[in-house]
């Protein structure tokens, strides 16, 4: 959030973003997880009126299980550094009617998934081939997306 900005990712403008605790304190106002070593694990933002673009430090997130921003006004790309978030387990940005662009074929690295859902954007692209394979029992929903496991 730090690096874009209360004017772009825009939280109800919570000045709580701002304040010098832990990302893991947010748990307690937004859904943000952490573990027991309070590294960030979980980010549900869905239906919150997030708005702006995905930073690419995004991937310094590098314990995240869940990334879950379904529902919003983001725009913009899905930033390349997505692939380095190879723990990810659910991975859905639906329903973000300005995100655009390719999707990263970084998504290839993303093994782990259980739940990708891109469907209701305005992405293009197709779904690397070589994800269908790791995912044969996840759940998909690729929306207009070219994908041959979805």
């Amino acid at each position: 959030y730090s690096t874009n900005g209360p004017t772009s990712w825009n939280l109800y403008n919570d000045a709580s973003w701002l304040l010098p605790s832990t990302e893991c304190s947010w748990g307690e106002s937004f859904d943000v997880e952490c573990s027991n070593d309070n590294v960030v694990d979980r980010i549900s933002f869905y239906d919150d009126g997030l708005s702006g673009t995905i930073p690419g430090e995004i991937g310094l997130l590098s314990s995240l299980t869940s990334l879950l921003l379904w529902g919003n006004n983001l725009e913009g790309t899905i930033p390349t550094e997505i692939g380095v978030l190879t723990s990810l387990t659910g991975f859905s940005f639906s329903r973000n009617a300005n995100l655009s662009g390719r999707v990263p074929t970084e998504l290839a690295n993303l093994s782990n998934l259980e739940v990708l859902n891109l469907s209701n954007t305005q992405l293009t692209g197709s779904i690397p081939s070589s994800l269908c394979s790791t995912l044969a029992w996840a759940y998909i929903d690729c929306g207009e997306i070219e994908c041959d496991c979805c």
